[in-house]
């Protein structure tokens, strides 16, 4: 007996099928998803992202982060619809909503905030700290001191920042995992019947 996926019943997908099942339901948010055909897609797109880099930077000599390539553009918007269909369906089998991916995306997006606002608060504190202190530099000559309080003025928002902007992405990111290698619901859930491929 095979399951709607092509693999055997009790059996666990294989690569090649869960990327064809990944291409075939390609705007399929319906439905779950294995453990097993979420990870194979993931590496379906590590293998592609890489292959396509390899071909931009030897044809079209693209190595430079962030610089414009047109083969790793092409395939980012050939897979990311089925990429965030089949996301949806892994967090379905968990018996979550497909929308906690715009929860993971705002707080990526978003993460970055913390340091922003450190740096800002670090470089207002150091302007402050450079002018307040020259009268007493000029006063004392205590050199040590008021760059001291320069520094601190300056670096220590700006860390407190990276760390909070650190710790928010680590956390997001052990959350995404998680619940990525969360066994499904065992039986139906409100998002349709146990996937038949084992996990």
């Amino acid at each position: 007996m095979e399951t709607a996926s092509g693999a055997p019943a009790n059996s666990m997908i294989s690569f090649p099928q869960a990327v064809v099942l990944a291409l075939r339901k390609y705007s399929d948010f319906s439905g779950r998803a294995t453990r097993a055909e979420y990870w194979w897609w993931v590496l379906a797109l590590w293998i592609g992202n890489s292959m396509v880099s390899a071909l931009d930077a030897a044809i079209l000599s693209v190595s430079e982060p962030g610089t414009f390539s047109p083969f790793g553009s092409i395939f980012f918007l050939a897979v990311v619809l089925p990429s965030l269909a089949v996301t949806a369906r892994r967090l379905h089998d968990i018996g979550r909503t497909g929308w906690w991916q715009v929860a993971w995306e705002a707080l990526f997006t978003l993460g970055w905030i913390p340091l922003l606002i450190g740096i800002i608060v670090g470089l207002i504190g150091g302007i402050s700290s450079l002018l307040g202190g020259i009268p007493d530099l000029v006063s004392t000559w205590n050199f040590r001191e008021y760059f001291g309080d320069l520094a601190f003025s300056l670096i220590v928002p700006m860390l407190v920042g990276l760390l909070i902007t650190v710790v928010l992405y680590l956390a997001t990111f052990v959350w995404w995992v998680v619940w990525m290698t969360k066994r499904g619901t065992a039986g139906p859930n409100r998002f349709g019947p146990e996937p038949a491929a084992l996990e």
